[in-house]
């Protein structure tokens, strides 16, 4: 009897081409009473980010800001702090844009972007 050994490769990964994948929490400020159109620019957010394949969150806090967590590509990251920092809501006034954190991750921690509620 004679064995056969067969070995089929389902994928293969070359560590040359690996992606790098980053983190950036941020926060934005606005002259504007209501921060950025306070009902809306979480949902401006949360479209830029999708159209830049990000995961994380964002939130309106009591404060009057805006606050969140965005992961993934290096350069979807820099599209998200154009947007947070330059763009916002069309109803928005953006005073200032803070990020702090930034770092390599080894993994994405959210799986998705969400919208979570106020911190009040």
């Amino acid at each position: 009897m004679t064995l056969i050994k067969l070995t089929i490769s389902i994928w293969q990964i070359d560590i040359n081409q690996s992606i790098s994948l980053y983190m950036e929490k941020f926060k934005v400020f606005s002259s504007d009473r209501f921060v950025c159109d306070i009902h809306n620019s979480p949902l401006f957010t949360f479209n830029e980010a999708k159209q830049n394949n990000m995961v994380g969150w964002v939130r309106n806090t009591s404060k009057g800001t805006v606050e969140g967590t965005v992961q993934g590509k290096a350069d979807g990251i820099n599209q998200m702090v154009h947007f947070l920092s330059k763009v916002g809501s069309p109803l928005s006034t953006i005073t200032n844009a803070e990020f702090k954190n930034k770092r390599e991750l080894v993994s994405l921690e959210y799986k998705n972007f969400q919208v979570k509620n106020t911190d009040w």
